[in-house]
């Protein structure tokens, strides 16, 4: 396992030591923010205000839900691994020195709502809008180690809880959560 803790190590020092900036830090801290269950939670219920979003509201929030609480969190119950902040040559723009550090749960939210909404999207006109999403769940994950808060490892497994999370969704309702157009029906 040392090519793992190697993985780790060198990981979590390109991006937290090596591509350190100031400017970055701010960016890099919206960025997490973004990330946060009530963060999501507000960005999907705002949807209810557009007639032709309000279908995507739930599985997003359930995406969401499932990735962190009962994935990410289920996991951290039975893994207690340390933060890299507790290095001493690590620069921690975000200060959780406590607290399990697998898997990252600000990446299974957000690989969680990303992955949803490429399933809801990806055979549509606005597949885009999936790919922009896991985009922003990539720069998620960057940010956690960039923060000095999380392992690569730590954010690796988060996008997988998220893909979980998300396949749970989609596996709640087989015939998919978009209502189907007319001209699609009939088409049959």
């Amino acid at each position: 396992m040392r090519w793992l803790y190697d993985f780790d190590m060198g990981g979590f020092r390109l991006v937290n030591v090596d591509m350190h900036r100031d400017w970055l830090t701010p960016i890099f801290l919206l960025i997490t923010y973004t990330a946060l269950g009530w963060s999501q939670t507000i960005v999907a219920l705002s949807l209810l205000f557009w007639k032709k979003a309000r279908p995507y509201v739930i599985p997003l929030l359930l995406g969401d839900l499932f990735a962190g609480f009962f994935i990410a969190d289920g996991i951290k119950a039975f893994f207690h691994r340390q933060r890299p902040s507790n290095l001493s040559w690590a620069i921690p723009e975000e200060h959780l020195f406590g607290g399990s550090s697998f898997p990252s749960g600000h990446s299974a939210t957000a690989f969680g709502v990303a992955f949803t909404v490429w399933f809801l999207t990806r055979k549509t006109e606005r597949a885009w809008i999936g790919q922009v999403a896991v985009l922003w769940a990539v720069l998620v994950g960057l940010s956690r180690v960039y923060l000095g808060v999380h392992w690569p490892t730590d954010v690796i497994a988060g996008a997988f809880a998220g893909l979980a999370g998300a396949s749970a969704v989609m596996l709640i309702k087989p015939g998919g959560w978009l209502p189907v157009e007319k001209e699609e029906a009939c088409s049959l």
